[in-house]
Protein backbone atom coordinates (compact mmCIF):
# COMPACT_ATOMS: atom_id res chain seq x y z
CA UNK A 1 0.00 0.00 0.00
CA UNK A 2 2.83 2.39 0.81
CA UNK A 3 4.37 1.83 -2.64
CA UNK A 4 1.03 2.40 -4.36
CA UNK A 5 0.56 5.66 -2.48
CA UNK A 6 4.12 6.76 -3.32
CA UNK A 7 3.46 6.60 -7.07
CA UNK A 8 1.63 9.93 -6.69
CA UNK A 9 4.81 11.61 -5.46
CA UNK A 10 6.56 12.43 -8.72
CA UNK A 11 9.57 14.41 -7.57
CA UNK A 12 10.49 12.69 -4.32
CA UNK A 13 14.27 12.49 -3.69
CA UNK A 14 15.44 8.89 -3.25
CA UNK A 15 17.56 8.25 -0.19
CA UNK A 16 18.10 4.81 1.29
CA UNK A 17 16.42 1.59 0.05
CA UNK A 18 13.92 0.17 2.55
CA UNK A 19 12.87 -3.46 2.58
CA UNK A 20 9.23 -2.60 3.04
CA UNK A 21 9.21 -0.95 -0.37
CA UNK A 22 10.29 -3.95 -2.41
CA UNK A 23 13.47 -4.52 -4.39
CA UNK A 24 13.21 -1.27 -6.33
CA UNK A 25 11.47 0.83 -3.67
CA UNK A 26 13.25 3.85 -2.29
CA UNK A 27 12.28 6.11 0.57
CA UNK A 28 11.60 9.78 -0.15
CA UNK A 29 11.75 12.86 2.07
CA UNK A 30 8.01 12.51 2.68
CA UNK A 31 8.50 9.08 4.21
CA UNK A 32 6.71 7.42 1.28
CA UNK A 33 8.06 4.91 -1.21
CA UNK A 34 8.37 5.15 -4.93
CA UNK A 35 9.82 2.82 -7.54
CA UNK A 36 13.23 3.62 -8.97
CA UNK A 37 13.95 2.83 -12.61
CA UNK A 38 16.43 0.01 -13.34
CA UNK A 39 19.97 1.37 -13.14
CA UNK A 40 18.80 4.75 -11.80
CA UNK A 41 20.95 4.56 -8.67
CA UNK A 42 24.03 3.49 -10.64
CA UNK A 43 23.60 6.37 -13.10
CA UNK A 44 23.21 8.82 -10.23
CA UNK A 45 26.43 7.62 -8.61
CA UNK A 46 28.35 7.76 -11.90
CA UNK A 47 27.04 11.27 -12.58
CA UNK A 48 28.08 12.37 -9.10
CA UNK A 49 31.62 10.98 -9.58
CA UNK A 50 31.98 12.64 -12.99
CA UNK A 51 30.70 15.96 -11.67
CA UNK A 52 33.15 15.90 -8.78
CA UNK A 53 36.00 14.91 -11.10
CA UNK A 54 35.27 17.85 -13.41
CA UNK A 55 35.28 20.18 -10.39
CA UNK A 56 38.94 19.24 -9.91
CA UNK A 57 39.99 20.95 -13.17
CA UNK A 58 39.19 24.59 -12.20
CA UNK A 59 40.41 23.89 -8.66
CA UNK A 60 43.81 22.68 -9.91
CA UNK A 61 44.12 25.63 -12.27
CA UNK A 62 43.24 28.05 -9.48
CA UNK A 63 45.72 26.46 -7.05
CA UNK A 64 48.42 26.54 -9.73
CA UNK A 65 47.88 30.24 -10.44
CA UNK A 66 47.67 31.14 -6.75
CA UNK A 67 50.90 29.26 -6.02
CA UNK A 68 52.65 30.99 -8.90
CA UNK A 69 51.54 34.41 -7.65
CA UNK A 70 52.75 33.67 -4.12
CA UNK A 71 56.12 32.35 -5.28
CA UNK A 72 56.98 34.73 -8.09
CA UNK A 73 54.90 37.90 -7.63
CA UNK A 74 54.55 38.37 -3.88
CA UNK A 75 57.99 36.83 -3.39
CA UNK A 76 60.01 37.95 -6.42
CA UNK A 77 63.01 36.06 -7.87
CA UNK A 78 65.24 38.80 -6.44
CA UNK A 79 63.87 38.07 -2.96
CA UNK A 80 64.48 34.36 -3.49
CA UNK A 81 68.07 35.07 -4.52
CA UNK A 82 68.71 37.15 -1.42
CA UNK A 83 67.24 34.42 0.75
CA UNK A 84 69.46 31.72 -0.73
CA UNK A 85 72.65 33.72 -1.05
CA UNK A 86 72.65 35.07 2.48
CA UNK A 87 73.28 38.58 3.74
CA UNK A 88 77.06 38.52 3.20
CA UNK A 89 76.87 37.68 -0.49
CA UNK A 90 74.00 39.80 -1.77
CA UNK A 91 75.29 41.94 -4.62
CA UNK A 92 73.46 42.85 -7.84
CA UNK A 93 75.91 40.68 -9.80
CA UNK A 94 75.42 37.69 -7.48
CA UNK A 95 71.62 38.03 -7.69
CA UNK A 96 71.68 38.15 -11.48
CA UNK A 97 74.03 35.18 -11.70
CA UNK A 98 71.83 33.16 -9.34
CA UNK A 99 68.73 33.95 -11.41
CA UNK A 100 70.41 33.03 -14.70
CA UNK A 101 71.62 29.68 -13.34
CA UNK A 102 68.07 28.70 -12.36
CA UNK A 103 66.08 30.29 -15.17
CA UNK A 104 64.55 33.04 -13.03
CA UNK A 105 65.87 35.81 -15.29
CA UNK A 106 63.02 35.27 -17.77
CA UNK A 107 59.80 37.36 -17.84
CA UNK A 108 56.98 36.12 -15.64
CA UNK A 109 54.09 35.68 -18.12
CA UNK A 110 54.96 37.20 -21.51
CA UNK A 111 58.33 37.41 -23.25
CA UNK A 112 58.10 40.48 -25.47
CA UNK A 113 61.56 39.88 -26.92
CA UNK A 114 60.61 36.43 -28.26
CA UNK A 115 58.58 35.66 -31.38
CA UNK A 116 55.71 33.31 -32.02
CA UNK A 117 54.92 30.66 -29.46
CA UNK A 118 58.21 31.35 -27.66
CA UNK A 119 56.67 34.52 -26.28
CA UNK A 120 54.59 32.23 -24.03
CA UNK A 121 56.86 29.22 -23.56
CA UNK A 122 60.02 31.19 -22.78
CA UNK A 123 58.64 32.49 -19.47
CA UNK A 124 58.87 31.58 -15.80
CA UNK A 125 55.16 30.69 -15.70
CA UNK A 126 55.54 28.08 -18.45
CA UNK A 127 58.80 26.60 -17.11
CA UNK A 128 57.98 26.53 -13.42
CA UNK A 129 54.20 26.33 -13.19
CA UNK A 130 52.36 25.30 -16.36
CA UNK A 131 54.45 22.17 -16.91
CA UNK A 132 53.24 20.78 -13.60
CA UNK A 133 50.05 19.71 -15.41
CA UNK A 134 52.25 17.42 -17.53
CA UNK A 135 53.81 16.06 -14.29
CA UNK A 136 57.08 17.72 -15.23
CA UNK A 137 58.35 18.97 -11.87
CA UNK A 138 61.67 20.18 -13.26
CA UNK A 139 64.74 20.60 -11.09
CA UNK A 140 65.25 22.13 -7.69
CA UNK A 141 67.42 25.18 -7.13
CA UNK A 142 70.24 22.81 -6.16
CA UNK A 143 69.98 20.95 -9.49
CA UNK A 144 68.20 17.80 -8.27
CA UNK A 145 65.61 16.10 -10.48
CA UNK A 146 62.43 16.50 -8.43
CA UNK A 147 60.48 13.77 -10.29
CA UNK A 148 63.30 11.30 -9.72
CA UNK A 149 63.51 12.17 -6.04
CA UNK A 150 59.75 11.72 -5.62
CA UNK A 151 59.71 8.32 -7.34
CA UNK A 152 62.67 7.12 -5.29
CA UNK A 153 61.55 8.37 -1.89
CA UNK A 154 57.77 8.07 -1.94
CA UNK A 155 57.53 4.27 -1.72
CA UNK A 156 58.91 3.77 1.83
CA UNK A 157 56.62 6.55 3.02
CA UNK A 158 53.58 5.14 1.20
CA UNK A 159 54.38 1.65 2.53
CA UNK A 160 53.58 3.02 5.99
CA UNK A 161 51.06 5.78 5.23
CA UNK A 162 48.67 3.74 3.06
CA UNK A 163 48.19 0.85 5.55
CA UNK A 164 47.77 3.38 8.37
CA UNK A 165 45.06 5.15 6.34
CA UNK A 166 43.17 1.99 5.32
CA UNK A 167 43.42 0.07 8.59
CA UNK A 168 42.81 3.23 10.61
CA UNK A 169 39.72 4.03 8.54
CA UNK A 170 38.24 0.55 9.12
CA UNK A 171 39.03 0.58 12.84
CA UNK A 172 37.70 4.10 13.42
CA UNK A 173 34.47 3.50 11.49
CA UNK A 174 33.90 0.21 13.33
CA UNK A 175 34.36 1.81 16.76
CA UNK A 176 32.27 4.84 15.76
CA UNK A 177 29.38 2.66 14.56
CA UNK A 178 29.55 0.60 17.75
CA UNK A 179 29.36 3.74 19.92
CA UNK A 180 26.58 5.20 17.75
CA UNK A 181 24.63 1.94 18.01
CA UNK A 182 24.71 2.19 21.81
CA UNK A 183 24.17 5.95 21.87
CA UNK A 184 22.94 7.55 25.09
CA UNK A 185 24.23 4.56 27.10
CA UNK A 186 27.27 4.00 29.29
CA UNK A 187 29.05 2.46 26.32
CA UNK A 188 28.61 5.74 24.43
CA UNK A 189 29.71 7.82 27.42
CA UNK A 190 32.83 5.86 28.27
CA UNK A 191 33.65 5.41 24.60
CA UNK A 192 33.77 9.20 24.17
CA UNK A 193 35.81 9.57 27.37
CA UNK A 194 38.28 6.97 26.11
CA UNK A 195 38.58 8.79 22.77
CA UNK A 196 39.27 12.10 24.53
CA UNK A 197 41.98 10.42 26.61
CA UNK A 198 43.61 8.99 23.47
CA UNK A 199 43.47 12.42 21.81
CA UNK A 200 45.15 14.01 24.84
CA UNK A 201 48.23 11.80 24.59
CA UNK A 202 51.12 13.08 22.48
CA UNK A 203 51.96 11.06 19.38
CA UNK A 204 55.56 10.99 20.61
CA UNK A 205 54.39 8.91 23.58
CA UNK A 206 52.84 6.33 21.25
CA UNK A 207 56.07 6.14 19.24
CA UNK A 208 58.39 5.77 22.23
CA UNK A 209 55.99 3.47 24.10
CA UNK A 210 55.47 1.26 21.05
CA UNK A 211 59.18 0.95 20.39
CA UNK A 212 59.89 0.14 24.04
CA UNK A 213 57.06 -2.36 24.52
CA UNK A 214 56.87 -4.12 21.14
CA UNK A 215 60.44 -3.72 19.96
CA UNK A 216 62.57 -3.79 23.13
CA UNK A 217 60.61 -5.81 25.72
CA UNK A 218 58.60 -8.22 23.56
CA UNK A 219 61.12 -8.18 20.68
CA UNK A 220 58.36 -8.89 18.15
CA UNK A 221 59.64 -6.51 15.45
CA UNK A 222 62.80 -4.43 14.91
CA UNK A 223 62.82 -0.94 16.42
CA UNK A 224 64.31 0.66 13.30
CA UNK A 225 65.54 -0.16 9.81
CA UNK A 226 64.07 -0.88 6.40
CA UNK A 227 64.33 -3.48 3.65
CA UNK A 228 62.89 -4.10 0.19
CA UNK A 229 60.10 -6.40 -0.91
CA UNK A 230 58.33 -8.62 1.61
CA UNK A 231 61.26 -8.29 3.98
CA UNK A 232 60.06 -4.75 4.69
CA UNK A 233 56.92 -6.10 6.41
CA UNK A 234 58.64 -6.65 9.76
CA UNK A 235 59.88 -3.05 9.73
CA UNK A 236 56.50 -1.61 8.68
CA UNK A 237 54.30 -3.40 11.23
CA UNK A 238 55.27 -1.31 14.26
CA UNK A 239 54.85 2.14 12.61
CA UNK A 240 51.48 1.04 11.20
CA UNK A 241 50.25 -0.18 14.59
CA UNK A 242 51.41 3.02 16.28
CA UNK A 243 49.84 5.17 13.57
CA UNK A 244 46.48 3.40 13.82
CA UNK A 245 46.34 3.53 17.64
CA UNK A 246 47.39 7.19 17.71
CA UNK A 247 44.49 8.11 15.39
CA UNK A 248 41.70 6.13 17.07
CA UNK A 249 40.66 8.92 19.41
CA UNK A 250 40.15 11.71 16.88
CA UNK A 251 38.96 9.42 14.07
CA UNK A 252 36.32 7.63 16.15
CA UNK A 253 34.90 10.89 17.50
CA UNK A 254 34.71 12.39 14.01
CA UNK A 255 32.90 9.41 12.46
CA UNK A 256 30.64 9.07 15.51
CA UNK A 257 29.47 12.65 14.90
CA UNK A 258 28.70 11.83 11.26
CA UNK A 259 26.69 8.72 12.17
CA UNK A 260 24.72 10.48 14.91
CA UNK A 261 23.84 13.30 12.52
CA UNK A 262 22.64 10.76 9.96
CA UNK A 263 20.65 8.84 12.58
CA UNK A 264 18.66 11.99 13.36
CA UNK A 265 17.31 12.42 9.84
CA UNK A 266 13.67 11.85 8.84
CA UNK A 267 14.24 8.77 6.66
CA UNK A 268 15.74 6.92 9.65
CA UNK A 269 12.71 7.60 11.83
CA UNK A 270 10.43 6.56 8.97
CA UNK A 271 12.36 3.35 8.41
CA UNK A 272 12.10 2.47 12.11
CA UNK A 273 8.38 3.25 12.07
CA UNK A 274 7.96 0.73 9.24
CA UNK A 275 9.51 -1.98 11.38
CA UNK A 276 13.18 -2.03 10.35
CA UNK A 277 15.51 -3.02 13.15
CA UNK A 278 18.09 -0.61 14.60
CA UNK A 279 20.92 -2.82 13.37
CA UNK A 280 19.62 -2.97 9.79
CA UNK A 281 19.04 0.79 9.63
CA UNK A 282 22.52 1.59 10.95
CA UNK A 283 24.61 -0.90 9.01
CA UNK A 284 22.68 -0.93 5.73
CA UNK A 285 21.29 2.57 5.27
CA UNK A 286 23.03 5.02 7.62
CA UNK A 287 26.48 3.70 6.74
CA UNK A 288 25.73 4.01 3.02
CA UNK A 289 24.48 7.60 3.29
CA UNK A 290 27.40 8.59 5.53
CA UNK A 291 29.96 7.50 2.93
CA UNK A 292 29.94 10.91 1.17
CA UNK A 293 31.31 12.90 4.16
CA UNK A 294 33.58 9.97 5.06
CA UNK A 295 35.07 9.78 1.56
CA UNK A 296 35.37 13.57 1.45
CA UNK A 297 37.46 13.44 4.61
CA UNK A 298 39.61 10.66 3.15
CA UNK A 299 40.27 12.64 -0.05
CA UNK A 300 41.35 15.65 2.02
CA UNK A 301 44.06 13.66 3.83
CA UNK A 302 45.41 11.93 0.71
CA UNK A 303 48.05 14.64 0.05
CA UNK A 304 49.32 14.12 3.60
CA UNK A 305 50.45 10.62 2.60
CA UNK A 306 53.31 12.26 0.70
CA UNK A 307 54.18 14.80 3.39
CA UNK A 308 56.31 14.67 6.52
CA UNK A 309 57.83 17.08 8.99
CA UNK A 310 58.55 20.57 7.73
CA UNK A 311 62.34 20.10 7.67
CA UNK A 312 64.04 21.39 4.54
CA UNK A 313 66.67 19.73 2.39
CA UNK A 314 69.23 22.27 3.54
CA UNK A 315 69.21 20.66 6.97
CA UNK A 316 70.68 17.46 5.49
CA UNK A 317 72.79 18.70 2.58
CA UNK A 318 76.49 17.94 2.91
CA UNK A 319 79.04 20.73 3.08
CA UNK A 320 81.27 20.90 -0.01
CA UNK A 321 83.34 24.03 0.76
CA UNK A 322 86.40 24.35 3.00
CA UNK A 323 85.47 27.83 4.23
CA UNK A 324 82.30 27.20 6.25
CA UNK A 325 81.27 30.85 6.03
CA UNK A 326 80.64 30.29 2.31
CA UNK A 327 78.26 27.36 2.76
CA UNK A 328 74.72 28.42 1.82
CA UNK A 329 71.91 26.89 3.84
CA UNK A 330 68.46 26.50 2.29
CA UNK A 331 65.83 28.48 4.17
CA UNK A 332 63.34 26.64 6.37
CA UNK A 333 60.03 27.76 7.85
CA UNK A 334 60.05 28.14 11.64
CA UNK A 335 57.32 29.17 14.10
CA UNK A 336 58.03 30.23 17.69
CA UNK A 337 54.66 30.90 19.39
CA UNK A 338 54.17 33.23 22.32
CA UNK A 339 53.56 30.35 24.74
CA UNK A 340 56.92 28.76 23.91
CA UNK A 341 58.66 32.11 24.39
CA UNK A 342 57.13 32.48 27.85
CA UNK A 343 58.15 28.97 28.94
CA UNK A 344 61.72 29.23 27.64
CA UNK A 345 62.40 32.71 29.01
CA UNK A 346 60.92 31.79 32.39
CA UNK A 347 63.27 28.80 32.52
CA UNK A 348 66.23 31.08 31.75
CA UNK A 349 65.23 33.48 34.51
CA UNK A 350 64.97 30.59 36.99
CA UNK A 351 68.31 29.15 35.80
CA UNK A 352 66.71 25.92 34.62
CA UNK A 353 67.73 23.75 31.70
CA UNK A 354 66.51 24.64 28.20
CA UNK A 355 66.94 21.47 26.15
CA UNK A 356 66.84 21.62 22.35
CA UNK A 357 65.46 18.31 21.06
CA UNK A 358 67.22 18.02 17.73
CA UNK A 359 69.32 20.31 15.57
CA UNK A 360 66.22 21.79 13.91
CA UNK A 361 64.99 23.04 17.29
CA UNK A 362 68.50 24.29 18.04
CA UNK A 363 68.59 26.37 14.84
CA UNK A 364 65.06 27.63 15.53
CA UNK A 365 65.91 28.80 19.04
CA UNK A 366 69.10 30.54 17.92
CA UNK A 367 67.39 32.24 14.97
CA UNK A 368 65.24 34.57 17.08
CA UNK A 369 67.22 35.90 20.06
CA UNK A 370 67.14 39.38 21.58
CA UNK A 371 70.26 41.37 22.41
CA UNK A 372 69.76 40.31 26.05
CA UNK A 373 69.86 36.64 25.07
CA UNK A 374 66.12 35.94 25.41
CA UNK A 375 63.94 34.05 22.92
CA UNK A 376 61.60 36.16 20.78
CA UNK A 377 58.28 35.26 19.13
CA UNK A 378 58.79 34.60 15.41
CA UNK A 379 56.98 33.23 12.38
CA UNK A 380 59.07 33.17 9.22
CA UNK A 381 62.13 31.66 7.58
CA UNK A 382 65.70 31.01 8.65
CA UNK A 383 68.88 30.00 6.84
CA UNK A 384 71.04 30.04 9.96
CA UNK A 385 74.11 27.78 9.83
CA UNK A 386 75.65 26.99 13.22
CA UNK A 387 79.27 25.79 13.20
CA UNK A 388 82.28 26.11 15.54
CA UNK A 389 83.10 28.44 17.11
CA UNK A 390 79.65 29.62 18.19
CA UNK A 391 78.30 31.10 21.42
CA UNK A 392 74.82 29.77 22.16
CA UNK A 393 72.26 32.12 23.72
CA UNK A 394 69.22 30.00 24.61
CA UNK A 395 69.79 26.20 24.88
CA UNK A 396 71.78 24.79 27.78
CA UNK A 397 71.49 21.15 26.68
CA UNK A 398 70.39 19.20 23.62
CA UNK A 399 69.36 15.79 22.31
CA UNK A 400 70.65 14.76 18.90
CA UNK A 401 71.29 11.73 16.73
CA UNK A 402 74.69 10.49 15.61
CA UNK A 403 75.09 12.33 12.32
CA UNK A 404 77.02 11.53 9.16
CA UNK A 405 80.31 13.17 8.12
CA UNK A 406 80.32 16.49 6.22
CA UNK A 407 76.79 17.29 7.38
CA UNK A 408 75.64 20.61 8.81
CA UNK A 409 73.96 18.62 11.57
CA UNK A 410 77.30 17.25 12.77
CA UNK A 411 78.83 20.72 12.73
CA UNK A 412 75.96 22.17 14.75
CA UNK A 413 76.32 19.48 17.41
CA UNK A 414 80.10 19.95 17.39
CA UNK A 415 79.67 23.66 18.01
CA UNK A 416 77.53 22.88 21.07
CA UNK A 417 79.42 19.93 22.58
CA UNK A 418 82.99 20.72 21.54
CA UNK A 419 84.99 18.85 18.94
CA UNK A 420 87.13 16.68 21.26
CA UNK A 421 84.24 15.67 23.49
CA UNK A 422 82.03 14.84 20.51
CA UNK A 423 84.83 12.90 18.78
CA UNK A 424 85.22 10.68 21.86
CA UNK A 425 81.46 10.05 21.93
CA UNK A 426 81.45 9.07 18.25
CA UNK A 427 84.35 6.66 18.76
CA UNK A 428 82.34 4.97 21.51
CA UNK A 429 79.25 4.90 19.27
CA UNK A 430 81.21 3.15 16.50
CA UNK A 431 82.68 0.66 18.98
CA UNK A 432 79.27 -0.16 20.49
CA UNK A 433 77.67 -0.29 17.00
CA UNK A 434 75.15 2.48 17.62
CA UNK A 435 72.83 3.36 14.76
CA UNK A 436 73.79 6.53 12.89
CA UNK A 437 71.46 8.83 10.95
CA UNK A 438 68.16 10.63 11.54
CA UNK A 439 66.27 7.54 12.71
CA UNK A 440 69.15 6.02 14.63
CA UNK A 441 70.27 6.27 18.26
CA UNK A 442 70.55 9.56 20.08
CA UNK A 443 72.63 11.22 22.79
CA UNK A 444 71.96 13.78 25.49
CA UNK A 445 74.54 16.60 25.71
CA UNK A 446 74.61 18.48 29.03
Amino acid sequence: PACAEAQAVEHARPLAPVSGCGDRGVLSDTGLCRLSAPGEDDRAVIAYILRRSLYAIPILIGVNILTFVLFFVVNSPDDMARMHLGIKYVTPEAIQSWKEERGYDKPLLWNASATGLNAVTDTIFFDKSLQLFAFDFGRSDSGRDISYDITQRMWPSLAIAVPVLIVGLLVNITFAMLIAFFRATYIDLWGVVFCVILMSISSLFYIIGGQFLVGKLLRLVPISGYDSGLNATKFIMLPVIIGVIAGIGSGTRWYRTIFLEELGKDYVRTAKAKGLSERLVLFKHVLKNALIPILTGVVVVLPLLFMGRHVGLGNFRTVDVEDLTKHKMDSERIIIPEKAVEVVNRAKDNEKQVCAVGTTVMRTLESSVSTQGYLKEYDGWTNKFIFPPYEFSVPTSMISNFHLPLSTLLMTVSAFAGYEYLFDAYKLAIKEKYRFGTYGDAMLIL
